[in-house]
């Protein structure tokens, strides 16, 4: 799933927890909290993988 994709699903479950929140509903708020953290983790691995890979395409070998 590309970032802004895994972003946004972060940013819903997010609301939804603030919704559950003001609700009362403190075990929901914090099971939406946990699942907008893993898709915003899931968000930065996929970046910081791409800059690897796009570092590593861009270095060329030394010659000898």
């Amino acid at each position: 799933m590309p970032t802004n994709k895994l972003r946004h699903q972060a940013h819903r479950f997010l609301q939804l927890a603030l919704k559950a929140h003001d609700k009362g509903r403190l075990a929901s708020a914090h099971t939406l909290t946990l699942k907008a953290a893993k898709y915003l983790e899931d968000a930065v691995a996929v970046e910081e993988l791409h800059q690897l890979t796009s570092s590593s395409q861009t270095k060329k070998p030394a010659k000898k």
